[in-house]
């Protein structure tokens, strides 16, 4: 006998909100699927653990879900049924794989496995995008909104750059304290791709969020007031 009450408790991995309606949001759920808000009516839509998603912000019909180690699907009338986009994909992926919109293109999308990968026909076909060196799993990939040929993307201990669409990647890791911390999120100003800022993970005092204003060249500490707990994520305001 379930004996809960009126608690709905669970962890989300990701949250995908629409572009035009604050009542389309897409999450993604462990042990619990991947869920949808449709106007006022929550419902699960793909089964699972629910990973990285989100409302394609061309067409709110449009959804992307994932299951564990970057199984990746699309919807085309909010998840009713649902259809793997997975071909061309290459090497392993991690737990919670990335998957993302181009800002400016809705038909390019981008994924994380241990290189990053493009498609230019929303997820049909991938190809890989350059090669970042090294090895290790995509974790985080953030498309600069002004200029698509700059692109953010990082493994746990490194993060990396491209400035021409990914033919080519730079290893801008520099002075960030990753020895024994983990790289959890990235985000960029809107209006300007060389300001970029990072979070950290673990328990190392006064090292949290880390910016940069010249694209990962150098690194400026902004952690000052923030509690020794792990970052998880950041969003940058824009046009502020």
């Amino acid at each position: 006998t379930t004996i809960n009450g009126l608690m709905n408790i669970s962890q989300q991995y990701h949250i995908g909100n629409s572009a035009s309606s604050p009542s389309i949001i897409i999450t993604g759920h462990q042990d619990n699927g991947t869920n949808f808000l449709n106007g006022t009516t929550w419902s699960e839509i793909n089964g699972g653990d629910g990973m990285d998603c989100f409302v394609d912000w061309s067409d709110n019909n449009t959804l992307v879900s994932s299951v564990y180690y970057g199984d990746f699907y699309i919807s085309t009338n909010s998840g009713a049924s649902w259809n793997s986009i997975v071909s061309g994909l290459t090497g392993s992926a991690a737990w919670v794989a990335p998957i993302v919109q181009n800002p400016t293109d809705p038909n390019v999308f981008y994924c994380g496995y241990e290189q990053v990968f493009i498609s230019n026909n929303k997820g049909s076909s991938w190809t890989q995008l350059g090669s970042l060196g090294s090895s290790g799993d995509v974790l985080h990939i953030t498309v600069v909104p002004t200029n698509t040929n700059i692109i953010y993307a990082s493994r746990a201990a490194s993060i990396y750059q491209t400035t021409n669409g990914g033919l080519t990647w730079n290893n801008i890791t520099g002075s960030l304290p990753v020895g024994s911390i983990q790289i959890t999120g990235i985000t960029v100003d809107n209006l300007n791709g060389n300001n970029v800022y990072v979070t950290l993970s673990g328990f190392s005092s006064g090292n949290k969020v880390f910016y940069s204003n010249n694209g990962g060249v150098s690194w400026t500490n902004y952690s000052a007031g923030l509690p020794n707990i792990p970052a998880n994520c950041i969003i940058y305001k824009n046009n502020s």
